[in-house]
């Protein structure tokens, strides 16, 4: 839809009269009315489920030891930056809410929400309509919702967060470029302090968009750097893992989609000055990252343990655990020939300069309409199971960064241009190297380059209908209404079979009622087994380990961990110098019990032996069974003479 052919969107810059604080107001109960919609919906989705490995709770006991004033990194294992610990510790204080599961699925369904509404401004801006944004308001949260269960409390959500804060900064007054560059700066500090993989995306997708003025000031050398460094990346990223089919197709489509958006973005130069935007950029970065950084030192973190948990172990974390994307046989099939189109399209554009509106710009229009199509049908998921949801067409990402031929940008529009491409074919890496609901992560940014590529079409078919003497693009664009209603109502009604399924469900289970569940529906059997296994806990040990790391049984037992070291996959994380430290605090606890989940050690094991260290040694030969409870065996220390004979 175009600012001439969909529902007006209040603007400012048209002065403080009645009809603009209006539609300012009418603007504001439309958002408001889908954002309680998607918060109703996640609600119901967000509190129907329990996943049974349990990053939930490792999240939400570490970031209790921190604000309780546990040393992050020295004292509080975590494999995610100081961000995510000091921006929820600030929430949950200046809320005054305690750690439990309802206040931080409740606090995660509002990141989600907020996340969702974001995009839908920043689209809604662009575009000038209220329509189009409540479209893609919906469809990125259609895109997260089926996930925010699974993964409650997970810095992934932030992320998203600010990802959507980045998403908005093109909607800043365009003098504003180094105020713009120091806020983009900003959150990409952030996100390489909250997961420094997608903070290093961030930041390339911006040095990116940067390419049009950099070429401008004629430093064609940065901008050739730089889309060679978008193209090697994925490579780079999975160098480890190329022997097997599913990375190669997975680094060629981040590779050529960074690649074709790269080249698209060079063949226009800007007016933007590169270097006072850089400037900004940098500045930024630095203020908030230092800021960040004397924050978690000041709290008592030692300079190496933040070195290496921020730096150094991510670069392990392959090593440690990979759940490969399952890349669908069909992907290479789409994404080379559509990279050659981007490169042929290159070519054209290079030979032939249309004065006018021609031809050619009705099948160009229809195009950009159907990559629009394409691009929500797949990242929504819409076509499952014949077409896997995900980011499998983010090769068609360039559509989005080429101006259409014939019709003007806003400054707002062209800067998202620029931006949303480069960051939204980069964010697709996050899905390497555990492909969960990292696929959805990787994939709701797209929902803004579809919007983008849409707009354009609109525009373009438009600028085609006027130059031909056409009726149709007049002051009441009626056909560009309808269609924009009818693509809302679908939208919208996508949502009700799994809405109306998630409310019976939660209205037929029980509560889990355990301690800080009071919201929380589960299955009968699962709630069972926890209610036992929380009961023999509570009455028989002084405290207890896991295996693997089940943490939320800390907060429902209302027992405090032998240590603040505590993560899911602890047996592949924690090295042996740190298992050590562990077993010298269990060693000084008399009645400490084990919790084994057998099946989820063999999921998380992925058919591979358990690395003999330490910690997994100690609780194989000082615990034996006692009992079983559901899914779960609780050991207890054998006495001091088996103990001895096992040895």
């Amino acid at each position: 839809m175009s600012p001439a052919t969909s529902a007006p969107l209040a603007d400012s810059s048209r002065g403080p009269g009645a009809r603009g604080r209006a539609r300012a107001a009418a603007s504001t109960l439309v958002f408001g009315a889908v954002t309680a919609f998607t918060a109703t919906a996640g609600f119901y989705g967000m509190f129907t489920l329990l996943t049974p490995w349990d990053d939930e709770g490792y999240m939400l006991v570490s970031l209790r030891a921190f604000m309780r004033g546990g040393r992050l990194y020295d004292e509080v294992y975590s494999q995610y930056g100081p961000f995510w610990f000091e921006a929820m510790g600030s929430l949950f204080g200046l809320l005054g809410l305690d750690i439990t599961h309802d206040n931080g699925r409740l606090v995660s369904l509002a990141v989600w929400t907020l996340t969702a509404l974001l995009c839908g401004i920043a689209a809604a801006r662009a575009a000038r309509s209220v329509l189009a944004g409540v479209l893609v308001q919906l469809l990125v949260f259609r895109v997260v919702w089926p996930s925010m269960a699974f993964e409650p409390m997970h810095p992934g959500g932030l992320t998203c967060l600010l990802l959507a804060c980045l998403a908005l900064t093109p909607l800043l007054p365009p003098r504003r470029a180094p105020l713009q560059g120091v806020l983009q700066g900003a959150l990409a500090a952030a996100l390489l302090l909250v997961k420094v993989n997608v903070g290093v995306f961030a930041a390339l997708a911006l040095a990116t968009g940067a390419i049009p003025s950099l070429i401008a000031a004629r430093q064609r050398w940065l901008s050739a750097f730089l889309t060679v460094a978008g193209a090697l990346l994925p490579f780079a990223l999975m160098a480890s893992e190329l022997d097997q089919p599913w990375a190669r197709a997975y680094a060629l489509l981040g590779a050529l989609g960074i690649l074709g958006v790269a080249l698209v973005l060079a063949r226009n130069s800007d007016a933007t000055p590169a270097a006072r935007y850089l400037a900004g950029l940098g500045a930024g970065a630095l203020a908030v990252g230092a800021a960040i950084v004397l924050i978690v030192l000041g709290s008592g973190s030692s300079g190496s343990a933040l070195v290496e948990a921020v730096l150094l172990a991510p670069l392990r974390q392959a090593s440690a655990l990979t759940y490969p994307p399952q890349v669908p046989d069909f992907v290479l099939a789409i994404v080379v020939p559509t990279f050659v189109a981007c490169v042929l399209c290159l070519w054209r554009a290079r030979r032939t300069r249309e004065p006018g509106v021609g031809r050619a710009d009705l099948a160009l229009a229809l195009a950009r309409l159907a990559a629009a199509v394409a691009l929500v049908l797949s990242v929504t998921g819409a076509l499952e199971p014949y077409w896997p949801g995900g980011f499998w067409l983010a090769g068609l990402a360039w559509v989005a960064a080429w101006r259409p031929h014939g019709v003007d940008d806003s400054p707002a529009l062209a800067t998202m241009r620029r931006l949303v491409p480069p960051l939204a074919v980069l964010q697709v890496l996050h899905a390497y190297p555990v492909a969960g609901s990292q696929v959805a992560w990787g994939s709701f940014l797209l929902v803004l380059v579809g919007f983008v590529c849409g707009l354009d079409g609109a525009r373009q078919l438009v600028a085609w209908e006027r130059s031909r003497g056409g009726r149709f693009s007049g002051s009441r664009p009626w056909p560009a209404v309808v269609a924009g209603t009818v693509a809302l109502a679908l939208v919208a009604g996508s949502f009700g079979a799994p809405l109306a399924s998630l409310w019976r469900l939660h209205r037929q289970l029980p509560r889990l009622a355990l301690p800080g569940t009071k919201l929380l529906h589960v299955m009968p059997d699962q709630g069972q087994d926890l209610h036992e296994l929380v009961k023999r806990l509570r009455a028989g040990c002084e405290t207890f380990v896991t295996l693997p790391g089940l943490n939320s049984l800390y907060l429902w037992t209302r027992l405090e961990p032998p240590t603040g070291l505590n993560a899911t996959t602890w047996m592949f994380l924690f090295d042996a110098a740190l298992q050590e430290r562990i077993v010298a605090r269990l060693e000084t606890i008399e009645r400490l019990c084990l919790v084994r989940q057998p099946e989820l050690v063999d999921s998380w094991a992925r058919s591979r032996p358990l690395p003999e260290r330490p910690l997994l040694d100690y609780l194989q030969s000082r615990f034996q069974l006692h009992e079983r409870v559901g899914v779960y065996e609780l050991w207890v220390r054998r006495p001091a003479e088996q103990s001895r004979e096992g040895k």
